[in-house]
């Protein structure tokens, strides 16, 4: 005869009955990745917002990869004068990132991926225009900053009219996170058309194109695209 109350023995988990207690911790193994991408996907325009509506506006010279045929597609790799290796060795600090020699022993950038810094100065304020200027004589389009100096570290007391924008050495070439754009129709007809009138209105094809960047550099070097200027016409990303 069994009594009313007999001793109940736990379940041992098998192979065709696993433990309830694992289903818990396979949930936190998929939510918190889950998660951390999230934060990161929210955390990264956020920070982009902040830049672009409290960093410093600096103006660069760009170099079109086509001058002819600028804006190919729904997005344009751009190429900027600190772009170019050419002008970053001429710039006191050099050495300091061009750490591997070429084939002639003289210093390049490295294949490794890392980090430096370009200090540019705003250019000198151009004198104040005539009282009754002409349509030719007139110039709204803002003057591209000047680089004067390349570090490894973020430079520490610059000049009021200086800032530091920082750069990314990949695989030997200086990158911005500035390259790339994207566009829709639209927008991308009305700029060529642009580019196309400016270029078949220009007789020296040496100068510097008269395509300039307005980018936000916040405090620590980052930077945010603000809007191009094509001629004297201003569109803003």
């Amino acid at each position: 005869m069994t009594t009313a109350h007999q001793a109940i023995s736990p379940i041992e988990p098998t192979p065709d009955r696993p433990s309830v207690s694992a289903k818990p911790v396979a949930g936190w193994r998929f939510w918190i990745p889950m998660i951390l991408q999230l934060g990161f996907a929210i955390g990264l325009p956020a920070q982009l917002a902040v830049t672009y509506y409290t960093g410093r506006s600096v103006v660069l010279q760009t170099r079109p990869v086509d001058p002819f045929d600028w804006l190919r597609g729904y997005s344009q790799t751009l190429s900027y004068d600190i772009s170019q290796e050419s002008v970053l060795k001429t710039l006191p600090g050099w050495r300091s990132i061009a750490t591997e020699q070429d084939d002639k022993g003289q210093p390049r950038l490295p294949y490794s991926r890392q980090s430096f810094y370009v200090v540019l100065q705003q250019p000198t304020p151009a004198q104040p225009a005539p009282a009754q200027p002409t349509p030719a004589a007139r110039s709204d389009r803002p003057a591209a900053w000047q680089p004067v100096a390349i570090s490894r570290d973020r430079p520490r007391d610059l000049a009021t009219n200086q800032i530091a924008l920082k750069g990314e050495i990949l695989y030997g070439s200086p990158r911005y996170n500035l390259e790339t754009y994207y566009m829709d129709e639209a927008q991308r007809d009305t700029l060529n058309q642009s580019i196309a009138a400016l270029q078949a209105v220009r007789r020296d094809r040496n100068k510097p194109q008269p395509f300039v960047v307005e980018v936000r550099v916040d405090g620590s070097g980052q930077a945010v695209a603000h809007s191009l200027w094509i001629g004297q016409e201003r569109y803003q990303f």
